[in-house]
Parts: structure tokens; C-alpha cells; sequence
């Protein structure tokens, strides 16, 4: 299963998702609980940019806790990335209007054939399938 800032984001504001987000981490095995490299930086960027140290520390634990493993960008997830922008990218015609970070996730997910846990409205709009259900 593939993670998403939004996911990590939901449970840090305590959003009304982020008990389903938790228990769906949770029941994955541990191995397959993984992020980019690109949605980590996202993800720290959001954290940093809130100017909370205690958030931070708190997504940095859970992070640590939920075992969840960062991914290194490779030459096809950024060209899958890239193709992800064109379709499905802000200021295109597609309702997901995904970011750079959202086209990373977009591209792990892809790449490896697995489900993306996020929270909102953008990657209802693509081909990725919920690891929500």
C-alpha cells in the first residue's frame, strides 16, 4: 500500500477520516506500508511550513511506529509522475488537479501496482485505485 501526505496529514489534524486511515496503516503488513521520497519531502514541507514542532514530532513517530518505508524516486516514477501531471495535474481539465508530491504518490503507486491511501477529492478523479475501498 502506497501513502499519501493527505493520509499522514488527516491523522496529524485529527481529521474526521483519520481513524479509518490509522486502522487501514495498522492492518497492512509492515513491509508494504510505503511512501516516496518526493511525498515524505511534501509531507515535511506541510509539517514545517505549519511552523509546529509538536506536529512534527508527533507525524515523525508515527511515521517510525507504523513502520512505513520510504521508496527512492526512480527514472520511471518520475516519467509516470510526469505522465500523472499531464492527465490529471492542476490547470489541466481533470477534476484530481494533483500537485507535484500527489503525482509521486500517483507514480509509486502505479509503478508498483498497489492501492494509494489518501484522503480528499484529487485521486478519486484518476485511475488509482483506494486503499480504502
Amino acid at each position: 500500500m502506497i501513502i499519501d501526505t493527505s493520509a499522514i496529514i488527516a491523522v496529524a489534524n485529527r481529521e474526521p477520516e483519520a481513524q479509518a486511515v490509522g486502522a487501514r496503516i495498522e492492518t497492512e503488513v509492515a513491509q508494504d506500508r510505503l511512501m516516496s521520497s518526493a511525498t515524505w519531502l511534501e509531507l515535511m514541507i506541510v509539517l514545517d511550513r505549519g511552523g509546529n514542532p509538536e506536529r512534527v514530532g508527533l507525524v515523525e513517530q508515527l511515521l517510525e511506529q507504523w513502520s512505513i518505508g520510504i521508496v527512492a524516486v526512480t527514472a520511471e516514477h518520475a516519467r509516470i509522475a510526469r505522465e500523472a501531471y499531464r492527465h490529471f495535474g492542476r490547470g489541466g481539465g481533470s477534476g484530481a488537479k494533483l500537485n507535484y508530491g500527489d503525482c509521486f504518490s500517483y507514480a509509486l503507486s502505479r509503478a508498483r501496482r498497489e492501492p494509494l491511501l489518501f484522503v480528499g477529492n484529487d485521486f478519486v478523479h484518476t485511475d488509482i485505485q483506494s486503499a480504502l475501498g
